[in-house]
């Protein structure tokens, strides 16, 4: 299990709407944005512009490698290589439909976020839209849990808090 931290944030970069923070023996960055949306979406995206654009491609190769291992069990007849190329051109337009369906339930403030987001980074803003649509259009559900006081006394009552991304699972509860 990995210790809590206790080191101070240093601060890394700094723009007009948030600051960037790395604390030492913690392998992921701190971003604290203020604003409006679109003023927060672009902080973000000006503060992790270089990560953001190193993590887009990671995260299409991993849904197409997942999404390609089910295929593969119902097509084996069929080149992996092939439902991967053909997944790969397929899932942006499939998430573009998606989002035709799912619009009328997403807030205009998201739509500002993700238009700083493209601001910040020179990134379409409907990549953003893709990305954060995927979870959902792949049946994935994020879990929340947080504790504090008597429930984390050990740590002296400090607040944990934890989520998850996971596939939906569909339960019998007659079996």
């Amino acid at each position: 299990m990995r210790e809590i931290l206790t080191k101070a944030p240093e601060i890394v970069k700094r723009v007009e709407k948030g600051i960037l923070m790395k604390v030492e023996g913690f392998d992921y960055p701190i971003v604290q944005v203020y604003g409006t949306p679109y003023e927060m979406g672009h902080a973000q995206g000006e503060l992790l512009k270089e990560e953001i654009n190193d993590l887009i491609p990671v995260f299409y190769q991993f849904i197409v490698d997942t999404v390609s291992e089910s295929f593969l069990d119902f097509f084996d007849f069929i080149p992996e290589w092939i439902i991967k190329k053909l997944l790969r051109l397929v899932l942006p337009y499939f998430l573009d439909l998606y989002h035709l369906f799912a619009k009328s339930y997403i807030t205009q403030d998201y739509y500002e976020e993700m238009r700083g987001l493209q601001d910040g980074t020179g990134i379409e803003a409907k990549e953003f839209m893709r990305l954060a649509l995927l979870p959902e259009a792949a049946g994935m559900h994020c879990s929340m849990l947080g504790a504090n006081g008597n429930a984390t006394q050990e740590i002296n009552g400090t607040m944990i808090q934890l989520r998850t991304l996971g596939k939906k699972q569909m339960v019998d509860s007659n079996n």
